[in-house]
């Protein structure tokens, strides 16, 4: 994350002024902070997706039909991103 990005994210959550050097300055109340930190972790999370190979599985498994392995799709990829 850049840090204009983190000043951007910064300047929605917490009280901010610029100091006469051109030095950004936050303040930061304890809800500011925690909105700040829940911002950032949503920006920073990674999405975890399914290998192909763990598609063909899913999709060719005789003993799944379709709707079947969508649904397990689904459920593996909730699984893995559920924070």
């Amino acid at each position: 994350m850049t840090d204009a990005e983190l000043h951007k994210i910064a300047e929605k959550t917490a009280a901010f002024g610029v100091h006469p050097s051109g030095e950004y300055i936050y303040s930061f109340y304890t809800e500011q902070l925690q909105a700040f930190a829940k911002l950032i972790a949503e920006r920073e999370h990674k999405w975890v997706g399914l290998t192909s190979d763990e598609l063909t599985d899913l999709f060719y498994n005789k003993n799944l039909g379709q709707e079947s392995a969508v649904g397990q799709a689904i459920a593996l990829l909730r699984e893995r991103n559920e924070r």
